[in-house]
């Protein structure tokens, strides 16, 4: 028994296929085929615009929004909290 370890390192996003073929002197099985699959994926990628949010004087008791949005630019799910602040 010979014992192959195979590998899969993409170093691209997406759906991988291939084969790895295997030649030997076996008259009835001179050439053997492994099909091989993997996915490749990338971790998620937190990009939020603006960086800074500059609010100014508020009154007290009363509040101002601006807009903070949040970007995911990696391809699995992003996971974060929400945090508030007074």
């Amino acid at each position: 028994m010979l014992l192959i370890r195979a590998q899969f390192k993409p170093t691209s996003v997406g759906l991988k296929t291939g084969n790895f073929v295997i030649r030997s002197n076996d008259p009835n099985n001179s050439v053997v085929f492994v099909s091989l699959q993997g996915r490749a994926s990338q971790e998620p990628n937190i990009r939020v615009s603006p960086t800074s949010i500059l609010f100014g004087a508020v009154d007290m008791f009363k509040s101002l929004e601006e807009p903070l949005h949040i970007y995911n630019d990696g391809n699995i799910i992003l996971k974060y909290n929400q945090h508030n602040f007074r």
